[in-house]
């Protein structure tokens, strides 16, 4: 299932919360985690595709280890 959540700062992120990547809507653009500004407003549907890493892997990875 998709899971979006807004950030201490402000930034959306989106996930799968089954591991599997995420694609954006009209587009060929696949993410194990996307983070955008409020105003972008992308949609994402959850694919069948493994997640190469976890969500808390890319969280690190985005935040530089801070929780958001």
């Amino acid at each position: 299932m998709i899971k979006t959540k807004t950030r201490t700062d402000g930034l959306i992120r989106t996930y799968s919360d089954a591991g599997k990547m995420i694609q954006k809507v009209g587009t060929d653009e696949f993410y194990d985690v996307a983070i955008d500004l409020a105003s972008a407003r992308y949609s994402y549907t959850e694919t069948d595709i493994d997640s190469e890493i976890s969500d808390s892997e890319a969280l690190e990875i985005i935040t530089g280890g801070d929780s958001a």
